[in-house]
């Protein structure tokens, strides 16, 4: 699967406890930035608040995929021990089997999967990748697992040999998915559908409008973020790759940021992100009025920023984009 192509017409995520009700598998999808753990926090305590169930009855687990995760990392994982010449095998329960051993409670357990589409999804999830075609809520299908597996999974019974494993309804799997990010495995179609897709629409109302000092010169987050996104827009034509709201933020402690920061965060992130391969073409938007020739612009390059006249470019291009000083 390549980008996920957002437009203004995309469905905003608006969550209600009927919409969750049969949701048990959900990606929340949008723009760096527009605070997607956030969106899953929010959609959790309003489920919590509708139904009147106590904080501590909802049973969360938390990973994050990345290319190299695996099965070992995720479902379960086996060490050998040898002792007196006797060789056994144990196993070793990751996240999503701690899950599922958690669903035993007729209250929600919920798996949260951080950047799912960085991962190779199928390779991760192995002979439970099966187990996500689900009917009201249930697995269509089970898994047996081997007599390891099903022992660690009951831990002090007797007499187990084997044990069948599908997903109860009480089991839920929310994942989040950065747009305008490539997925590092491809995500199938046949993958795509087996979840419910909610898109966490950017709010730049919701930003928090601190200062950033360049050149001496004094600029609000609002008004960068607009014109950025702008110029994006302009040069892209791609919605899926705007800046969310947080993509920066004010730390508690550190309330202005300086140049060297935003060069570091912001204009690193557009360089490499959109400007880096356009270099020397119309794509690239890293430039700045010629004051010398009206109309025409002067390109730079990242490495630019950092020169005795980096703040001065970077001012200059604030400008072109739309964002000029506070007075």
């Amino acid at each position: 699967m390549g980008r996920l192509k957002i437009t203004s017409k995309t469905k905003a995520w608006e969550p209600t406890i009927m919409e969750y009700k049969d949701k048990h598998q959900t990606i929340f999808y949008g723009s760096p930035g527009c605070a997607l753990d956030m969106a899953i926090r929010k959609a959790i305590r309003e489920w919590r608040e509708q139904k009147e169930i106590d904080e501590k009855d909802f049973q969360l687990f938390h990973t994050t995929f990345h290319p190299a995760t695996t099965y070992d990392d995720f479902v379960s994982s086996e060490k050998t021990h040898t002792h007196k010449n006797i060789t056994t095998l144990e196993y070793n329960l990751k996240v999503f089997m701690q899950a599922y051993r958690a669903c035993h409670k007729d209250t929600p357990v919920i798996l949260i999967i951080k950047d799912i589409h960085r991962g190779d999804v199928p390779k991760i999830f192995g002979e439970f990748y099966s187990l996500l075609d689900r009917k009201n809520g249930e697995s269509e299908d089970c898994v047996e697992t081997d007599h390891n597996l099903a022992v660690a999974l009951n831990p002090g019974a007797f007499g187990i040999s084997k044990t069948s494993i599908s997903l109860p309804r009480n089991f839920y799997i929310w994942a989040t998915m950065t747009t305008g990010e490539e997925p590092a495995f491809p995500m199938d179609y046949a993958f795509q559908r087996k979840w419910y897709w909610e898109y966490v629409p950017i709010n730049i109302e919701n930003s928090d409008n601190f200062d950033i000092e360049i050149g001496g010169n004094s600029y609000q987050w609002y008004d960068i973020l607009k014109a950025i996104n702008d110029v994006i827009f302009r040069y892209t034509h791609s919605e899926e790759q705007l800046l969310g709201e947080f993509f920066i933020d004010a730390d508690k402690n550190y309330y202005i940021w300086k140049s060297s920061d935003f060069k570091n965060f912001v204009m690193r992130h557009l360089w490499y992100t959109f400007c880096k391969d356009n270099y020397g073409t119309d794509k690239n938007f890293f430039r700045y009025q010629d004051p010398q020739f009206k109309g025409d612009t002067v390109e730079f390059t990242f490495q630019q920023l950092f020169t005795p006249k980096g703040d001065d470019i970077l001012e200059k291009f604030l400008e072109f984009i739309g964002c000029p000083a506070r007075i």
